[in-house]
Parts: C-alpha cells; structure tokens; sequence
C-alpha cells in the first residue's frame, strides 16, 4: 500500500512540473509573439501595407475576372468561363481577403500611434480607407464600423449602409490628412515602394481619394460641389512629375514581369 502511495505521489508532482512547464512555455510564446509584433518598425509596416493593397488590386482587376467581366473591361481568351460570368456561380472570397489586409493595417495603426509616428497613421488610415471604399463600392453595404472586432466580442459584425460607409470614410481622411501634414518623422525611400519617402506625394494621394469618394456620391450628397470644389483646390496628383499611386513590375525575369509582359508569356493565350 505504502508503495502505492509512493508511486501516486511521484506521478503527481511530475504532473505538476510537467504542467508548469507548460505553462511557463505558453507564456514564453506569447511573449515572444507580442515582443515580434512590438518590434516592427515603421518602414516594413509601410512597405508590407503597401504591397498587400497593390496586389489585392491587381487580383480584383485581371486574375479574378468578376469585376472587369462585369463592367466588359476585359475579355479573356484563356478562360471562356470569364466571357460567360462563370465566376459569379462562384462563393464570394473578396471580402475576407480584403479582411485580412485591413486587420494587418489597424494593427499597424495602433502600433504607429503609440510611437507617434503621425505620418505613417496618416498613410496606414488612407490605404484603410481604399480598401473599405473597395468593398463597398463593390458590394454596396458590407460591414465596416462593427469590423474586425472579434477581440471586442463581436463575432457577426452587422451590415452598414453604404452612406454610412462613406461619410466614415470621408472623415477618417480628414484624420488621415491631417495626420500627414502634421506629422514630422521621415519616410523611408526604401521602403516606400510607391512614393520614395515623398510625404507630399502622400499627401496629394489622400486628398486624390477623398476627391474620389466625393464624386461617387456627389448625386447623394446635399453640399457635394462646395466640398468637392474644397479638395480640388488642395494638392492632388495631377501635375506631369506626380507619380501614379501604383508600384510596377521590374520586369527583368518572368518572376518579377507582368503576367503578360515580354518575360513572362506563359499564358499568351489569354491575349
């Protein structure tokens, strides 16, 4: 019996330093994780940001096909399918791909907030805003106040009116715009792969989409040409040595061209 005793004794307190143990490592990791995410700087956020809108565009413009065979922007070879609106019988993923862009960006706002870095909140809030403006104008009223809150509990975020949409994301410009212009920490040329550390060219970027998003409701909206003559008057990027709010190819390889570029031919049929 004694031995028994002995032996249950021994297995529980292995048990327990098995469990500390454990324990111990789960919080290393989590540590770990929360130190990787702190860790990030302001240009690889940018650059990172940057990217992933880029080439969520792209896709929605050419390799998704639903919405440039929708409005007739193109019509593939390749793909008899995409002539005939195949890819509407489809289930919808835009969204959460969209999604998963905007929780890397409001994770990156906060994280840009709390060093002070105003003008990459500033930069980090437009591409926000693209996206959202993306979305609703693709689908019309899609979630956006109640969005991306599942810590908050908010599992089924609820639907908001596309008027909704826009006068949020109108204001969160102003945020942004100002954000920029008040801001006074530099922009790296390295890691802006769309401007080269040009906050100007920033600047005129959110004033271009907030002059965007006016003229999409302008019909709706009771003072619309007093705020629109307001931003066009701003800086925006219309003068011949503004840069495209775009990043290109470089085109020396078929792994850095464009899908249909001289290098890289592999789907030639598709033109």
């Amino acid at each position: 019996m004694k031995s028994y005793l002995t032996i249950a004794v021994a297995i529980s307190l292995l048990m327990g330093v098995i469990s500390c143990n454990k324990d111990d490592l789960r919080q290393y990791d989590a540590l770990q994780q929360k130190n990787a995410v702190e860790s990030l700087n302001d240009p690889y956020l940018l650059s990172s940001i940057i990217k992933k809108s880029s080439l969520f565009y792209q896709d929605m413009g050419f390799g998704a096909s639903k919405l440039p065979g929708a409005v007739q922007y193109c019509e593939r070879n390749y793909q008899g399918g995409d002539n005939t609106y195949q890819g509407f019988k489809q289930l919808t993923t835009d969204m959460y791909t969209a999604m998963d862009i905007l929780k890397f960006i409001d994770a990156s706002i906060k994280l840009a907030d709390a060093r002070g870095s105003k003008v990459h909140v500033g930069i980090f809030t437009t591409f926000r805003v693209l996206l959202f403006s993306f979305m609703t104008d693709f689908y019309g009223d899609v979630y956006y106040s109640q969005a991306l809150k599942g810590r908050e509990g908010i599992l089924y975020p609820e639907y908001d009116k596309q008027s909704d949409i826009y006068t949020g994301l109108l204001k969160e410009l102003d945020g942004a715009n100002a954000a920029i212009s008040g801001g006074t920490e530099s922009i790296s040329a390295t890691y802006d792969l769309m401007f080269g550390g040009d906050k100007t060219q920033w600047l005129k970027f959110c004033n271009s989409l907030k002059l965007r998003l006016l003229m999409h409701v302008s019909a709706k909206l009771p003072d619309a040409a007093a705020r629109i003559a307001a931003v066009a008057g701003s800086p925006l990027l219309t003068d011949p040595a503004d840069k495209n709010a775009s990043i290109a190819y470089v085109g020396t390889s078929a792994v850095n061209s464009w899908i249909g570029g001289a290098n890289n031919w592999g789907n030639s049929g598709e033109f």
